[in-house]
């Protein structure tokens, strides 16, 4: 096993004591002794929500990144198991059909069913099953061997008070144009620690009042501004794929006005083409307007959350619906809008863009849209 420090190959007899020969530093996880992880492959996945420590994150975002890499080990290891077993099957037909050599025959058929179901696993994956509980105690061990994470976001203490009154004063006096509104206090976190709001002028809230402190005077400047543009982001679960459409048409948010919202991501359609980024659920889903019958049905099973997309991602794609978005609401189009048609209008000033599984990237605008 490799140090994550100096990656040093320490054999287990030279880890004693879950000490680093080489290096002398401490290893978080041993295989041997239960860990499902290493202190490589964490340090990995810190690699990964980070961008290389330039973006900072939540603690859901590495939970999400963990959780897909041991989904993706059982599922390899399920689809090996499954090709290796049907190769001798087909080798020995064959060996017996055409005379040949029973060795080259279950060599041709592993090689065979082995590329196909390597190419199924990544179409037909098993969901993440790490449990928070385990997960966390998984981290405690990190951070006691390597201190906490540096773009670690930690959670906004949570507070009832609001803004003093000089504050309010001069918050009401500016104007957004544009607001993203979230389902989950994480998501708000990740934008707010990134600088999004400040580096594209606008306001980002939940839409449960999240955070507390700003959430009153924020509501109060929204609604002063006809020709706001509202961005939803939230999870492929039934609350976040009903919350554009519920915000559209409630006169406590934007119902009977001109304001245009776009319902960014993510809905089941763009989640089910990565089975491997998806939890189990068990849900009784009523039907809605804004579900259709196969999105109901797939939310009564899975569920994926924002987190499981890499940061980096997460924040150039919203950067790039904006980008759509407005282009949308200047055109006003009651079909669609954009060279790609991406994004187009369901109804009443609420528009869909379907494009935020795909990457985006600096062509798109939004390379340097955080801190």
């Amino acid at each position: 096993m490799k140090c994550a420090r100096c990656k040093q190959d320490c054999t287990y007899p030279n880890r004693s004591g879950r000490i680093c020969p080489n290096c002398k530093g401490k290893f978080a996880f041993e295989p041997r002794d239960g860990d499902p992880v290493n202190d490589l492959t964490w340090q990995a996945a810190l690699d990964w929500v980070s961008s290389n420590d330039t973006v900072r994150f939540t603690l859901s975002h590495l939970h999400h990144a963990i959780a897909h890499k041991l989904s993706v080990k059982t599922t390899g290891g399920w689809f090996f198991g499954c090709g290796l077993v049907l190769a001798t099957l087909v080798g020995g037909v064959l060996s017996l059909v055409f005379e040949l050599y029973l060795i080259a025959a279950i060599v041709a058929g592993a090689l065979a069913f082995l590329a196909v179901m390597s190419r199924l696993s990544k179409k037909v994956g098993l969901p993440l099953t790490l449990s928070e509980s385990v997960f966390r105690n998984l981290h405690a061990k990190w951070v006691e061997a390597h201190g906490k994470p540096r773009m670690l976001i930690e959670p906004r203490a949570s507070t009832a008070k609001g803004l003093t009154r000089p504050m309010e004063d001069e918050l009401e006096s500016y104007s957004f144009d544009r607001a993203v509104i979230c389902d989950q206090n994480g998501t708000v976190d990740l934008l707010l620690a990134n600088d999004f709001h400040f580096e594209n002028n606008c306001a980002v809230i939940t839409a449960g009042g999240y955070p507390q402190h700003a959430y009153p005077v924020v509501r109060k400047m929204l609604r002063k501004n006809p020709r706001l543009e509202v961005y939803v982001l939230h999870d492929a679960t039934p609350y976040g794929c009903r919350l554009a459409h519920e915000l559209r048409n409630d006169p406590e948010w934007f119902g009977g006005t001109d304001v245009t919202v776009f319902d960014v991501a993510l809905r089941p359609g763009q989640a089910e083409m990565t089975p491997t980024l998806c939890w189990a659920v068990d849900l009784n889903v009523a039907s809605h307007p804004a579900l259709t019958e196969s999105e109901r049905a797939w939310l009564c099973t899975r569920k994926m959350e924002l987190a499981a997309v890499r940061p980096e991602q997460v924040i150039k794609r919203l950067f790039r619906a904006m980008k759509r978005g407005a282009e949308a609401s200047d055109t006003r189009s009651s079909s669609s809008s954009g060279s790609d048609g991406s994004t187009g209008v369901a109804a009443g000033g609420l528009y869909v863009d379907s494009d935020f599984t795909s990457d985006a990237d600096a062509s798109d605008g939004g390379g340097d849209s955080f801190g």
